[in-house]
Parts: C-alpha cells; sequence; structure tokens
C-alpha cells in the first residue's frame, strides 16, 4: 500500500467517526455522506492513466551563446549569453548582449548578472 492510500484511509475513517458521531450536526453529516456517495460513483475510466499524459520535456541548460528571451516587468527582448557569472543562492547569473531591439532595449546593449530564472530558451 502506498503513501498516498494510507492517507486516503486515515482521512476517511476520521470523516467516518465524525459523521456516525451523534454530537456531529446534521449539516455536516449530510456533506460527507453526500462526499462519500460520490465517491463510490466515480470509475476508474475517468482519471487519466501517465501514459495519456504527456511525459515532461526535461529542462534545456543554458549555455555560453544560447538565445534567449529575457522577460521582466511584462517586457522581454532577445539577448545571447555572453557570460556565465558566480551563481547566487543557486541561481545561475549570465551577462547577456541583446540582439534585437525591443521597446526599451536597443541592439547591442550589455547586461550583466541576469538570473537564469528570467530567461528562456527561444
Amino acid at each position: 500500500m502506498n503513501i498516498f492510500e494510507q492517507q486516503r484511509d486515515i482521512l476517511f475513517e476520521a470523516c467516518k467517526k465524525v459523521a456516525t458521531d451523534q454530537k456531529c450536526p446534521k449539516w455536516i453529516a449530510d456533506i460527507l455522506r453526500d462526499s462519500v456517495m460520490k465517491a463510490k460513483n466515480l470509475k476508474d475510466e475517468s482519471f487519466p492513466s501517465f501514459s495519456d499524459q504527456e511525459t515532461p520535456q526535461a529542462d534545456q541548460q543554458l549555455e555560453i551563446g544560447s538565445v534567449v528571451v529575457i522577460e521582466n516587468n511584462n517586457t522581454s527582448c532577445t539577448a545571447k549569453l555572453l557570460n556565465e557569472a558566480i551563481p547566487v543562492d543557486n541561481i545561475r547569473l549570465f551577462d547577456v548582449q541583446v540582439i534585437e531591439n525591443s521597446k526599451n532595449h536597443t541592439k547591442g546593449q550589455i547586461f550583466f548578472n541576469i538570473p537564469e530564472t528570467m530567461m528562456r530558451l527561444k
């Protein structure tokens, strides 16, 4: 029995004890009874299997020379990674050069210590 099934069983038993207790208000017992009936009526095919779902893509690592889109304050620009700086709190920092003009940035501008959390590969 996996941990999910153990947790489910513990919660089910707790709800059962509350619903069958004479001190339990009727409205709470009604809600719990309705929920139990819904749970019993669920069919296995109503839940997608893991094989039906998309397999998650592995994160692509940023590398020097990669072209990225930097997003900050609802603006974005396209840049090329020039150098990797010293990481801070396990977040990689990069020096980047803008390669396409945008609203706030002109081609050729260089920015230092941009965190990888603000970038995605183009």
